[in-house]
């Protein structure tokens, strides 16, 4: 609904009573946001609704310059807490967008400082938002196979080799890829439907490397892999009938190899152009 009077330029969407808002996971009192050090499985899951909401005002031409915590309400269904934006107004440019991510990265700093768990990757995702630099994650992953299919041939010399910290990684992420560890077992009833229909074959290896092409072909190949009738059927059957995306169902599946990926994209500084 529109506002009216002094707040004719903004939108503001009707919800449910709520009695939690995002700004209760930033302060510092707060003991929801933070466990050993680590954001909770609470944070990131509310954090993830906020960004989906920014990308979905974006795409419908809005933008949120006044943002601030107690604009996200936090609304509990079905065992999931979703973060839901209620205060935004019409995008004038797109430089109005960019800034909307500038203030999400003043948000999470401040989290991080509040909560004392300010990590490398954190610092590094905060510096890219602030600067309009931030990559998806499948970018990440992408980078990375690109480099993995450049370096493959042990002959060439990788571009770390003065680098001791570098290159070091670059030895790490091999063996990685060379390692076999069943990440099969994992995969999803509903990618080997698709698979099934695509007489696609499984791997023969079950080694890193085969993990990583994996992730680079369901990212270029996203709808053929979630085609709508079987990936319905399996929302219907399932539990919680919540809704789900590609990389919500990938990082259930193998949650600690997908941050083990991301975190050689992220140390060894690629970037997928």
């Amino acid at each position: 609904m529109e506002g009216e009077n002094e707040r004719s330029y903004q939108s503001f969407l009707a919800l449910p009573f709520f009695y939690k808002t995002f700004a209760r996971f930033i302060e510092k009192e707060s003991d929801i946001a933070a466990e050993n050090g680590r954001f909770t499985d609470q944070f990131i899951e509310v954090m993830s609704g906020v960004v989906k909401g920014f990308l979905t005002l974006h795409e419908n031409g809005y933008c949120c310059p006044a943002f601030k915590g107690q604009h996200v309400a936090i609304i509990t269904q079905d065992g999931h807490q979703q973060a839901k934006i209620w205060n935004f107004c019409v995008v004038g440019t797109e430089l109005a967008k960019n800034g909307d991510w500038v203030r999400l990265a003043d948000k999470i700093e401040q989290a991080t400082e509040n909560h004392r768990i300010y990590s490398f990757e954190m610092a590094d995702l905060c510096e890219k938002m602030s600067n309009g630099k931030l990559k998806g994650k499948s970018d990440q992953l992408l980078a990375l196979c690109n480099y993995a299919l450049t370096y493959s041939d042990t002959s060439r010399q990788h571009p770390y080799i003065n680098d001791p910290v570098k290159s070091n990684l670059h030895d790490d992420l091999f063996l990685y890829l060379n390692t076999t560890f069943n990440w099969g077992q994992d995969l999803p009833d509903w990618m080997r439907m698709v698979r099934t229909a695509r007489k696609k074959a499984l791997p023969l290896n079950w080694n890193g490397r085969n993990f990583l092409y994996e992730q680079r072909s369901m990212i270029q190949h996203e709808n053929a892999y979630i085609p709508p009738l079987p990936h319905q059927e399996l929302i219907n059957n399932s539990s919680n009938n919540s809704a789900t995306d590609l990389e919500e169902e990938c990082r259930t599946s193998w949650k600690a190899d997908l941050l083990k990926l991301h975190n050689f994209a992220l140390e060894l500084g690629l970037e997928y152009e």
